[in-house]
Parts: C-alpha cells; sequence; structure tokens
C-alpha cells in the first residue's frame, strides 16, 4: 500500500527490487501501460526512425484515401503531413485521411516525424486523381463554324456534353484529354470498331458522321469516360473547303451504289449452293450510272 504524501514511483522501484526486477523490465512495463512521464525518467532517448514509407496511390474523384506512416523513437515522435510544400495544419497523427477527394488534391504526399533527439522525412508518395466524367478536345483546320463550342467557351456547354457544329468535308478530330493505356471511341453509346487510340480522326467530316461520341479511357485500373460529343454538321460547306468538295466530287462519289455492284461481281458469299454466285446486273447497272450522271 502505499502511504499518504509518499512518491508512488519510489513505491514502484521499491516493488520492482523487491521481485528483482532489472530497469529494462520496468521500462518494458511503463511502456505497456504507456506511462510516457515515468519512462522520461529513466529510459534513454532513441532519435526517430522510419518503419513504413506511405505508399502512392491512385484515385477517383469522390474517392477516400488514407496514407500511413509508421514510425519509433523516444519520446514519442510527434507527426506532421504536407503536400508538395505546403503543411497541413489539421494533419498531426501517423494517418493521412483524406475524404471526397478531388483533382486539386492531387500531388506529392510526405510525412515529417521529430522528437527532441531530431527528425526524419518519409519517402514521397504521389497521389493521382482521375476524373470520374473526363473533359474531351475537338479540333479543325480552319475557322469554327457558327454556333460551335470552343474550348474556352465550355461553360455554354453542360456538365456532360458539349455540341459542336463541324463544317462538311472538313478535316477533324477529337482527343481524350486523359493519358491511359487503353481507348475506346462509342458513337451513339456502340464501340467503333479500330478506333482504340487517344485521338479520333475525320478525314473528312461527312453527314454520316453526326453523332454523340465519347471514349472510353483505362488508367491504371480505374475506368473513365470521356463527356460527350455532340457533333453536328453544318448545312452549308465552309468557303475553304468548296475545293475539296469539288476535289471529292471529280472522284465520282455519286457513283457509289453503281460500284458497289460492280465490285461484287465475284462475291460467292453467302451462297446456298456450290458455285452459286451473286446475280451480277451489268446492263442496270450501266442504266442506273448514265441516269446519276445526268445523261
Amino acid at each position: 500500500m502505499y502511504q499518504p504524501g509518499g512518491s508512488p514511483s519510489k513505491e514502484l522501484l521499491k516493488d520492482f527490487a523487491q521481485q528483482l526486477k532489472t530497469v529494462g523490465e520496468l521500462i518494458t512495463y511503463l511502456e505497456a501501460i504507456d506511462n510516457q512521464e515515468a519512462l522520461l525518467l529513466i529510459k534513454q532517448n532513441d532519435p526517430v526512425t522510419i518503419i513504413e514509407h506511405p505508399s502512392p496511390a491512385t484515385r477517383q474523384v469522390g474517392q477516400d484515401i488514407k496514407l500511413i506512416c509508421k514510425a519509433r523513437g523516444f519520446p514519442r515522435p510527434r507527426f506532421q503531413w504536407y503536400n508538395g510544400r505546403s503543411k497541413l495544419e489539421s494533419q498531426m497523427s501517423n494517418e493521412l485521411h483524406l475524404k471526397n477527394i478531388q483533382q486539386e488534391d492531387c500531388g506529392d504526399y510526405y510525412c515529417e516525424v521529430t522528437n527532441p533527439i531530431g527528425s526524419a522525412y518519409t519517402n514521397v508518395a504521389q497521389l493521382q486523381v482521375i476524373p470520374m466524367i473526363a473533359p474531351i478536345e475537338y479540333g479543325v483546320t480552319g475557322p469554327d463554324p457558327p454556333g460551335s463550342t470552343r474550348s474556352s467557351d465550355r461553360s455554354q456547354s453542360s456538365a456532360y456534353q458539349i455540341d459542336t457544329v463541324v463544317y462538311p468535308y472538313q478535316e477533324f478530330h477529337l482527343t481524350s484529354t486523359v493519358a491511359a493505356s487503353s481507348y475506346q471511341w462509342y458513337k451513339n453509346g456502340h464501340p467503333l470498331r479500330g478506333k482504340n487510340q487517344q485521338i479520333l480522326y475525320f478525314r473528312p467530316f461527312m453527314m454520316g458522321h453526326e453523332g454523340y461520341y465519347s471514349c472510353k479511357v483505362n488508367q491504371n485500373g480505374y475506368e473513365v469516360l470521356t463527356k460527350t460529343a455532340n457533333l453536328i454538321i453544318a448545312r452549308t460547306p465552309h468557303p475553304d473547303a468548296v475545293n475539296n468538295i469539288h476535289s471529292m466530287e471529280n472522284k465520282e462519289f455519286a457513283s457509289g451504289k453503281v460500284a458497289l455492284i460492280i465490285a461484287n461481281k465475284d462475291y460467292c458469299y453467302p451462297r446456298s449452293h456450290a458455285n452459286e454466285e451473286l446475280v451480277h446486273p451489268i446492263n442496270d447497272a450501266l442504266t442506273l450510272m448514265s441516269k446519276i450522271r445526268g445523261n
């Protein structure tokens, strides 16, 4: 029993001496009950040593992240987290919790660990934040058509869609702004076969290209969908494209259906009988060509 007015520390030491316990065993006991005040009296100071560094991470906008730093030393280390050169004033534990992260939260995070003996720094853990809906950019040759949405005037578009008017016969492209390991472009919700590059080209843009385009990308195991680009063809060609139109007319694109008939002369599949060929009405093809050319 402790005597009134006595010293708890002296009584504890006397009790350990009677039990033939060592100072090392006393330190172990004090550490187990986390008696830092008593430890300061008998334990030798130890410098800070980092035993676990925070790991780099990738998250999508709106998710949570936890970075962990573990260190030892005596007296007990203190922690201070940083993002680049900015001190995170409220983050002073060995775990950094960030909730509902946004793209502005990306950066290089690290922790400073200190005690009266000195300080140590963890390795830098880079946090990448991927948007759920990524911007989509476009490019044209020549001036923008009336009604198009310029990249500097995106505020007039909705959060998920950009309406863009494109002149017919104009070179045009869409670009996914997210650098990724794989891409897949979609038109009106359907995947475009073979369109798996960061840039989708239209050479040139034609009536059949009108529609809603988006791109799904894969970045570090996360899927990101771009905004939707609603491409609308202008009803009149741009003056700079007139020469291009004439050049294409010289190639007789108007006779495309005739060309299909001629190209299929030797077509043999599908067939119901051996050696059965597709019917090839050459005389009808010549008559149709004559009418298209205005003869």
